[in-house]
């Protein structure tokens, strides 16, 4: 929870920041949120959407930032490129964002990227955590608008096979994933788990 705090007190300073947003001083601060409300993986962007909104309920209820109330409006992406980038366009068509939030999904997070760096907004991505294109969403440091806030999967295993290696946790270890398959992690060259 302190973490989704964070993120959205960190999204609405970098929106101000860095987009030179400039409104009356009672407007609240208004930041988009593409995530998935329906499909397949509803349960992660109702989670998102839920921890958002509680990190807003929390700030505002403190004043919310630099004096201003923080609104965040939520789209629907259905974890789907195609439709991350329709509802992120729109957002930016209606230049009343001052940041957008996540894309939940890898590939909605790395299709929303160009968008955002093209529009100078603030974007903050603090749940897409696949090394999608082997960590494409990390390694894109040339987009400064851009803001990676979580850990990668890799690194998450990573530290989890570190943890479990270190007093002899586990005589085995069972991987489950979805999609991308099983590759050695960071830092552990040929690494493969045992089942």
């Amino acid at each position: 929870m302190l973490r989704m705090r964070r993120t959205v007190a960190m999204a609405a300073v970098a929106a101000l920041a860095f987009s030179g947003f400039v409104g009356a001083q009672e407007a609240p601060i208004l930041i988009g949120a593409s995530i998935p409300l329906t499909g397949g993986v509803a349960m992660f962007g109702q989670h998102s959407r839920w921890g958002a909104e509680l990190a807003i309920a929390e700030a505002n209820a403190k004043g919310g930032v630099l004096g201003r109330k923080l609104e965040m409006d939520f789209q629907d992406n259905r974890c789907n490129p195609a439709e991350a980038v329709k509802s992120v366009t729109q957002m930016l068509a209606e230049k009343k964002y001052v940041a957008i939030f996540d894309g939940l999904c890898s590939s909605a997070a790395l299709a929303i990227m160009p968008l955002v760096e093209r529009a100078g907004i603030p974007f903050v991505v603090a749940n897409a955590s696949g090394d999608v294109d082997r960590g494409a969403i990390r390694r894109r440091r040339g987009n400064k608008w851009t803001f990676k806030v979580n850990p990668t999967d890799g690194s998450m295993l990573d530290a989890l096979v570190t943890w479990l290696d270190k007093d002899s946790k586990a005589g085995s270890i069972a991987f489950l994933g979805e999609g991308y398959g099983l590759r050695a992690a960071p830092g552990r060259r040929g690494w493969r788990p045992r089942c």
